[in-house]
């Protein structure tokens, strides 16, 4: 599955509703075009002018939806959680683990680039209001929950041993996220300067090592064979 922009999502279903005045139409369209405005500025940045300039509202129209710009974030972002926990990729039961942790690492890298503005301002909403923390938190959870299920399932990993494998699962999706982080600013480190499929295929090796305690065949690499073990002839 191909991740969405929610802001085209949010556009889309806005699209459907019949009706210039349509109230629930209104409320997308303002939702979608402050979604658009966080993927070029910060919230902090961002005035109620600028969001419905981006929808091609009126001023007036968007104090009938909401009282402050703060509540359009509010639910955007409520929004976008529910939005990401229904277009999560169910992951396969059989197959190569090694490709199957490829194409998470390429899902999850895709839609944080694809929804940066909405993911950047829940994380830097979480680092100082404790409501943002606990949906970035919940995010999360429901995301590990999904895939460390079906990842325990693929491995045949005791029930006895859930809690453990979950921690080790939060280890290995801790490694998508702080590159991400280094690539977005939102880390005092500085991203990578890998090519991207590159660093994808890093973070893939990493994975699987964390999740597994062994390296991928060096056959399945494309340019770590040299971190997997002796070179193929």
């Amino acid at each position: 599955m191909e991740p969405i922009k929610f802001a085209s999502y949010l556009e889309a279903q806005a699209a459907e509703i019949p009706g210039v005045r349509n109230s629930k139409r209104s409320r997308l369209k303002l939702l979608a075009a402050l979604a658009r405005l966080l993927e070029v500025s910060e919230f902090k940045d961002v005035k109620v002018l600028d969001i419905t300039r981006e929808a091609g509202l009126a001023k007036g129209t968007f104090f009938v939806q909401f009282k402050t710009k703060e509540e359009v974030a509010e639910e955007l972002l409520k929004r976008f959680v529910d939005f990401e926990r229904a277009t999560v990729p169910e992951l396969p039961l059989a197959g190569d683990l090694f490709d199957i942790i490829c194409g998470v690492v390429k899902w999850y890298d895709s839609n944080f680039a694809m929804n940066h503005g909405v993911l950047c301002c829940l994380i830097r909403f979480s680092g100082s209001d404790t409501s943002y923390r606990q949906l970035w938190k919940e995010r999360n959870q429901g995301m590990l929950e999904r895939w460390a299920s079906a990842t325990q399932r693929f491995l045949s990993v005791e029930p006895a041993d859930t809690d453990l494998f979950r921690e080790v699962m939060h280890s290995a999706g801790a490694i998508m996220d702080q590159s991400l982080f280094e690539r977005y600013g939102l880390a005092a480190t500085s991203g990578s300067d890998l090519d991207d499929a590159v660093r994808l295929e890093l973070q893939a090796v990493l994975i699987y090592r964390t999740i597994t305690g062994t390296d991928p065949a060096p056959s399945r690499v494309q340019y770590m064979k040299s971190l997997v073990g002796v070179r193929e002839t």
